[in-house]
């Protein structure tokens, strides 16, 4: 399962809140102001947040870590057992509990059958088990969970997709979700005002699964898995080449201009791509060992240190060195490198970076490296601020802002896994929700 995290890097995997319109303040950041929580009481240079341990089941093995999931309100992990794990806010269904009442601890989703995967790191999670079936719910204004509705009504008991089954990859982010079968070719459904689904038009939105995603040859074939941002998507091929679709105002298609396409079409110079992540407005990958980066740089988070106006074919990231991984969110860019650490680039305003410095709004001029972590084996971020790293000891950690108060395990002696509300972490702290989940 490390495996298909690794390669989509789709905060998470993107590459950004409730998802709101810019501008709206109705979503998640609105929605929780109390404090919820109590602070760790542990060594303050340990940075762990729970130290508990699972004994297993019945003498068993105790259960690891495979897979992370990242939304900016809610956090999920796939352990070796096959059980989806989630914790943090409710608000749009993302704990599945057929209701949005708050719940104070981890909890696994139900879905009759191990999980073997998982996406959705904004307001809408999507689960492939191994019956096989893939599972969506949560937010689906947009008809983004595809059940054949767009309604205000939030999706809270998952919904079941019964002709799809066998799934290669899912990605779910913004108010879009695609899915690449076994035979290769993806489809897509969630919002398509600007064309980001590759259905060939534009407007009106796909409630459910249907038409597969286009290029000018018909429909693409040799699919590996994609990844989706806020109104444009990318796929990457077997062969390692890569080719995006959709929005394309601030050149996030890697096109070298702003022609916005609702077909897909592929990006110059991407031969040999293997992570992919995608944002709000910019777009990242590794191709043979090289972070690039296009699209919006208001922020830096596609050129650290260069002038903030749109980036429009992928340009190679100065100082990251030899990476494996790639995640995105809205206002920085980090890569996981060969060495096992992490470095972010962009800005420090919600403390993304994890370098420990003080969460400014400044913009770093070269790319930093993440405070004490080391091993690590993937990466994800969350649609808006948060990002969190697996070890290869299966130790998860995250850093960024923690805008619901939804990041840290159980305090000690403490029945919640919540925080104190609107907490930044400048540094990477441990989580530990298989503590909490018998």
């Amino acid at each position: 399962m490390l495996g298909a995290s690794a390669l989509c890097g789709c905060s998470l995997l993107v590459t950004e809140t409730t998802f709101v319109e810019p501008g709206s303040d109705t979503g998640v950041d609105a929605a929780l102001d109390a404090d919820v929580g109590a602070e760790d009481s542990g060594p303050a240079d340990a940075r762990i947040l729970d130290a508990g341990d699972d004994a297993g089941i019945d003498g068993g093995p105790p259960a690891t870590i495979e897979e992370i999931v990242v939304g900016p309100a809610h956090a999920c992990v796939i352990d070796s057992r096959g059980r989806l794990i989630c914790w943090g806010a409710n608000l749009l269904g993302a704990l599945a509990t057929g209701d949005t009442s708050p719940v104070m601890g981890p909890r696994v989703v139900e879905l009759g059958a191990a999980v073997t995967h998982a996406g959705g790191n904004a307001s809408h999670l999507c689960a492939q088990t191994t019956e096989p079936a893939l599972y969506c719910w949560g937010a689906n204004d947009h008809g983004e969970v595809g059940n054949g509705t767009a309604s205000a009504a939030i999706v809270t008991t998952p919904f079941r997709h019964g002709a799809l089954g066998g799934a290669r990859h899912v990605a779910a982010s913004g108010r879009n979700t695609c899915f690449t079968s076994i035979t290769a070719v993806p489809t897509c459904w969630g919002r398509n005002d600007e064309g980001q689904l590759g259905l060939g038009t534009t407007g009106m939105p796909q409630t459910e699964p249907g038409g597969a995603v286009q290029d000018s040859t018909g429909d693409l074939d040799g699919v590996d898995f994609g990844a989706v941002g806020d109104r444009h998507s990318c796929f990457r091929f077997a062969d390692g080449t890569l080719q995006c679709v959709g929005a394309n105002a601030d050149g996030q298609l890697g096109r070298g201009n702003t022609n916005p396409s609702s077909v897909s079409e592929p990006v110059p110079g991407m031969t040999d791509v293997t992570s992919l992540s995608l944002a709000s407005g910019h777009t990242c990958a590794v191709d043979a060992g090289t972070v690039y980066c296009w699209g919006l740089n208001d922020l830096g988070q596609v050129r650290p240190g260069a002038a903030p106006s749109a980036v429009l074919s992928p340009t190679a990231v100065a100082g990251v060195g030899a990476a494996s991984q790639v995640a995105t969110a809205r206002g920085f860019s980090c890569a996981l490198l060969s060495t096992g650490e992490v470095t972010c680039w962009g800005s420090r305003q919600h403390g993304g970076l994890g370098d420990g410095m003080p969460a400014d709004d400044v913009s770093v001029s070269a790319p930093v490296m993440v405070s004490g972590l080391t091993n690590v084996a993937t990466i994800q971020a969350s649609y808006e601020h948060l990002i969190c790293a697996l070890t290869n000891d299966a130790e998860l950690y995250c850093w960024g802002e923690d805008a619901i108060s939804m990041v840290g395990g159980p305090p000690p002696g403490a029945a919640t896994v919540f925080l104190d509300g609107e907490t930044i972490h400048t540094a990477p702290v441990r989580v530990d929700p298989l503590a909490a989940v018998p």
